[in-house]
């Protein structure tokens, strides 16, 4: 659910400056970066779903009007002009609906990037400073902080990319909800 998810992300992120300040504050632009993509993903999700929609409020119409006036399309031979017109309708649904899609799936592989970039990154710094260390008599990251530093970054992956798939269902009911209500100032 979202509130376990939610709980589990304040957690890890609670543990990850609780082992290492210096390390979390490091990856911190990126968690800010990650906040930045889903809002504006979602906001390009949210519009393109109003316009699918609308494509599909389109479609369902044009064929409920092609279904009842089935007698006079075959009496005056305008059957190819109508499947013209319904297969205009459906490429255009399936335009809208395939780029909302591959916003939000490319908003996720992104997000996916940026959290193993990071987590990279800290493990780079995180060794480096050990193998800096290897004369001093204690590292400035120890093996072992960075180790559960390492588990505690990835175990924030899942919840957060569940967190964005509903973020992701949730923009596409809010589109569907504008919908009806502009549906319903028109009538």
């Amino acid at each position: 659910t979202v509130g376990s998810d939610l709980m589990c992300v304040v957690g890890s992120i609670t543990m990850l400056f609780f082992l290492n300040h210096r390390l979390a504050l490091i990856t911190l632009p990126v968690a800010l970066i990650g906040g930045a993509i889903i809002g504006l993903s979602s906001r390009w999700v949210r519009r393109r779903f109003h316009q699918v929609r609308i494509a599909l409020a389109e479609m369902t119409g044009l064929l409920a009007e092609q279904v009842r006036a089935m007698q006079a399309v075959q009496a005056y031979g305008a059957i190819e002009y109508e499947l013209r017109r319904f297969g205009d309708c459906n490429r255009n649904y399936f335009r809208q609906a395939l780029l909302g899609n591959r916003i939000n799936v490319c908003c996720q592989a992104l997000l996916n990037f940026l959290g193993a970039a990071s987590i990279v990154f800290v493990l780079a710094l995180g060794t480096g400073e050990i193998n800096q260390a290897d004369g001093a008599t204690s590292p400035v990251v120890p093996l072992e902080q960075l180790l559960g530093f390492t588990l505690y970054a990835s175990l924030l992956a899942d919840p957060l990319i569940r967190l964005s798939r509903t973020n992701y269902n949730i923009q596409q009911a809010l589109a569907a909800g504008r919908h009806l209500f502009e549906l319903d100032r028109k009538s």
